[in-house]
């Protein structure tokens, strides 16, 4: 049974951390993190929606974005629905980068690989999607994500506990704050997961 199926509401982790400890979440990014969406929304107005988008124009950094393991190429018109997996790349070198570049030149080379659009259903409610971050995307984009909160287990959290304690500026579960000596032992105590948001400073 994974967290999401347990039917029961996961605690609320709140985390504001140095800048100095971003990359060891690097590896968790990559691998890919759960988000919650309240309902289906385009891959742009889901991206648009992130803490600081428009701060750090986000959507020009963003030239490759694949959805369940396709090129999209029209990010209004791509719907996000329940469990789809979507990866996000700055620009990728090469004849591949260009092929694969939303919107680019060479994208009619791939029409038959293209993400076609899902259908949203009206009245669908909140649900989750997995989103990976790439290359530059990773320490431009990452704070954002990791800003608007992404589902973790608890051998995710436990993996966590030393760089957020390295990097610890204040935190709370639930509410409760706690102090920076508490912050391993927290994190890895936590069992079964929690809906985690991480501030970088």
């Amino acid at each position: 049974m994974t967290i999401l199926e347990a039917n029961k509401p996961l605690p609320r982790l709140n985390l504001t951390l140095e800048r100095k400890v971003l990359s060891g979440f690097f590896p968790m990014l990559q691998k890919g993190c759960l988000v919650q969406c309240p309902k289906p929304v385009s891959v742009e107005e889901f991206l648009l929606a992130l803490p600081g988008a428009s701060d750090i124009n986000l959507l020009e950094k963003i030239q490759t974005v694949f959805v369940d393991g396709h090129p999209v190429d029209d990010i209004k018109a791509a719907i996000l629905t329940p469990d789809v997996e979507m990866a996000l790349s700055a620009a990728m070198p090469g004849a591949l980068g260009a092929v694969m570049r939303r919107g680019g030149y060479y994208a009619s080379m791939r029409r038959h690989i293209t993400f076609q659009a899902h259908e949203s259903k009206d009245g669908q409610g909140a649900f989750f999607i997995t989103v990976k971050l790439f290359n530059l995307l990773l320490s431009q984009a990452g704070p954002s994500l990791l800003q608007n909160g992404v589902v973790l287990d608890s051998r995710e959290l436990g993996e966590l506990a030393r760089p957020v304690e390295a990097g610890f500026v204040g935190g709370d579960l639930d509410g409760k704050k706690f102090l920076k000596e508490e912050a391993a032992q927290i994190l890895e105590s936590i069992q079964g997961g929690a809906i985690a948001s991480f501030t970088i400073q």
